[in-house]
């Protein structure tokens, strides 16, 4: 019977492979929106059914769809040159390479089944993510019905943190927050809901994303109904990141509301934006207004110094530095998850990864730290140049600022989370880095009266 089952679901899992290599080069965008309503339901297989091997999977399908994109690209005669003009291309490229050569160079410290299950999602995906983009992205219309495809399945993962907070778990969720889980989900009194996502963190952030990713659509003239639906699309995003209380989320609006309305407003209107943010940090940090609202004291303690999670994250930080002095390329790539498997007496077996960068500089050490935060420095010198260049009045200056705030937000993030390279949120991102190269060589349209002062003011 066994034989019978194994073999059964091999010949159905190359039946599907089959098929969805027919669809993929039939179909212009099969591929890629498939690969995009897997990213979502991600979260869901991973803690429904304890499937950890679906992250796996859908590293692999990732790379497969790249690889038909390409072959197809290639046959309809168009030269794969196109490729190697983007500059993302080459800036991922020399990221995996380095974080490669880190490895080898360090190859007596690392643990190489680690390696092989942790170099797909921080050092490899992103070259994957970046040349799926690059492929499937071709129109203004393609980017647009993506990003709205991207903010609809973030508003559907919200629905269900809605759901959490309405009307109460189910059997499985109140079974899940009775294990390991719980201990991060209920707090002081208080409850994290994160709906679609595998931890509140990953919502959180991906919904305060999807905000950002949201605001062209209602700035941009329409419909009354479609901008009612927009309006209702951010406050849903909005409230269910609130509940979710992951603090970083907040910093990541934050920021991307501070971006766009140094690009967009001016005179006045800046001015009551700023200060307006300005005023609320204060009374968060100075004051206890509101503090009877569970949610209201989660984001308060973002400005609290003395917050026992902040002290926590730092004497970690601390540990890290002093062992680094001595392993300066760091435990190796995958250490800090798949050491815990293979390698139970390593350091970073035991080290708790407390946000993206301290996870690449405790497997790539200080010079892989650097690499990386060097590159993500570049990149957003880069956006920020390009963006003020492009005219104010058009569609591109538009698009292009959103693309930056979303960039600014999710590295904001990367400091007390890992989730801007996790499915769903790292595709809204590569997306948007992508597109903002895009943008470059498509035609501006001015979208906005022509005025001396900006379109927004």
């Amino acid at each position: 019977m066994f034989f019978r089952i194994t073999g059964g679901m091999l010949l159905l899992g190359i039946f599907a492979v089959i098929l969805y290599s027919i669809l993929t080069f039939r179909f212009r965008n099969f591929g890629y929106y498939a690969f995009f309503i897997f990213c979502f339901l991600y979260p869901t297989i991973q803690l429904y059914t304890g499937f950890t091997q679906f992250g796996v999977i859908l590293d692999s399908l990732l790379l497969f769809t790249v690889f038909i994109g390409l072959v197809k690209h290639q046959r309809q005669e168009q030269s794969l040159k196109e490729i190697y003009t983007f500059k993302l291309f080459w800036i991922w490229t020399i990221w995996l390479v380095t974080a490669l050569i880190i490895q080898a160079l360090n190859f007596r410290e690392v643990n190489w089944m680690s390696f092989i299950y942790g170099v797909r999602r921080i050092y490899l995906n992103p070259l994957g993510l970046v040349l799926l983009n690059i492929i499937f992205i071709r129109t203004k219309r393609d980017f647009k019905f993506a990003l709205a495809v991207s903010i609809g399945g973030l508003m559907l993962l919200g629905l269900v943190a809605e759901r959490q907070s309405i009307f109460g778990f189910n059997s499985f969720e109140n079974a899940l927050l009775s294990t390991e889980f719980g201990r991060t989900h209920l707090i002081a009194g208080t409850t994290r809901y994160w709906g679609g996502f595998t931890d509140a963190a990953g919502s959180g952030v991906g919904l305060a994303l999807g905000i950002i990713a949201a605001l062209p659509f209602l700035v941009i003239k329409g419909s009354l109904s479609r901008r009612t639906g927009v309006v209702i699309t951010m406050f849903v995003l909005f409230h269910a990141s609130l509940i979710s209380g992951t603090r970083t989320g907040y910093g990541s609006i934050a920021i991307g509301a501070l971006l766009i309305a140094f690009f967009y407003l001016r005179g006045s209107r800046q001015i009551v934006s700023i200060t307006t943010l300005g005023i609320t940090a204060v009374i968060l940090r100075f004051t206890n207004l509101g503090n009877a609202n569970g949610t209201i004291r989660r984001v308060r303690s973002a400005f609290n110094p003395q917050d026992e999670s902040l002290l926590v994250r730092l004497m970690n930080r601390e540990k890290l530095n002093s062992w680094l002095s001595n392993h300066p390329f760091g435990g190796g790539i995958g250490g800090t998850y798949f050491d815990r498997r293979f390698q139970p007496d390593s350091f970073l077996s035991t080290f708790p990864p407390d946000g993206l960068y301290i996870q690449i500089k405790a497997e790539l050490g200080f010079f892989g730290s650097f690499i990386f935060q060097a590159i993500l420095l570049a990149i957003a010198i880069y956006m920020i140049i390009k963006a003020a260049k492009t005219p104010r009045n058009s569609d591109t200056r538009l698009w292009m600022t959103v693309c930056l705030a979303l960039f600014a937000g999710a590295r904001v993030s990367d400091y007390a989370q890992m989730v801007s390279f996790q499915f769903p949120v790292v595709n809204l991102l590569f997306l948007t880095m992508v597109a903002f190269e895009k943008w470059e060589s498509w035609s501006p349209e001015e979208i906005f009266a022509t005025k001396k002062s900006a379109p927004l003011l």
